[in-house]
């Protein structure tokens, strides 16, 4: 499954991500992040908690569940 970032400028291999997680250190936001490998980490989407990253986060588990082959991050 591929995960189109939530600013249109990153897509992420979900098969091939080391992990992904919430981050709130990163700004003002809790942000969801991807391990990409080499140690570096992609930023997925900004969003206004942690528990709002959870629930994206849910998301992105259920759609790969269903096997489906893009999850695109929501802007809110």
């Amino acid at each position: 499954m591929l995960i189109l970032s939530q600013d249109k400028e990153t897509i992420v291999n979900f098969e091939q991500a080391g992990q992904i997680y919430i981050d709130s250190s990163l700004c003002a936001k809790a942000s969801l992040c991807c391990d990409t490998g080499n140690l570096t980490t992609a930023v997925l989407g900004k969003y206004t908690d942690n528990r709002r990253c959870r629930e994206v986060l849910l998301d992105i588990l259920n759609a790969y569940v269903e096997k489906s082959p893009v999850y695109q991050m929501p802007d809110e």
